[in-house]
């Protein structure tokens, strides 16, 4: 596509290709704290939005967006000068599909939210017990370890399951 969009940034129409507006949504979204804690809470890594291909079409239904696990597609008619806030709206609202898709998709282990749940409850009654982090990630750690094969990533899964557990503690 060749065309020219307009987005209204800061009250001036600003007239950008796709390639651009992809660039800009993508940075956007991944400066974004809402956005960076949807990413977490999916345990998934916000690079991730930089393989989502971002595409302007005209789409049926007078539809405003529509996503998988791959794609974006937004509308044409939301780059005729709109409030860039308000193309925001769409691309949040869509930004959730991408990521719930992503990791439904993952098929792994702890794409499965009750298995992260129980694991998190299994940490909380844990550290109710009294045991240390050190002893908890002695038990807990191999396990995830095992499913991911990479232990850093195996490691920031256990360091947000800990966390979880913890906000689990001290909610009412």
């Amino acid at each position: 596509m060749n065309d020219i969009l307009k987005i209204k940034i800061n009250d001036d129409i600003v007239s950008l290709t796709e390639q651009q507006v992809s660039r800009l949504i993508k940075n956007f979204l991944k400066a974004n704290f809402v956005v960076q804690k949807v990413f977490k809470q999916f345990n998934l890594d916000i690079n991730n939005i930089d393989k989502l291909q971002i595409l302007i079409t005209d789409l049926e239904d007078d539809r405003y967006a529509e996503t998988d696990d791959k794609t974006l597609k937004m509308n044409k008619s939301l780059f005729n000068g709109e409030e860039f806030s308000e193309i925001f709206a769409v691309v949040f609202h869509e930004i959730w599909h991408f990521a719930k898709r992503l990791y439904e998709k993952s098929g792994s282990y702890f794409a499965d939210s009750e298995e992260l749940e129980a694991f998190s409850i299994s940490i909380a009654a844990q550290i109710s017990n009294g045991d240390s982090i050190d002893v908890i990630y002695n038990r807990i750690f191999p396990k995830i370890e095992f499913h991911y094969h990479d232990e850093q990533k195996a490691l920031k899964v256990f360091k947000d399951l800990v966390e979880k557990a913890q906000d689990f503690l001290s909610s009412s």
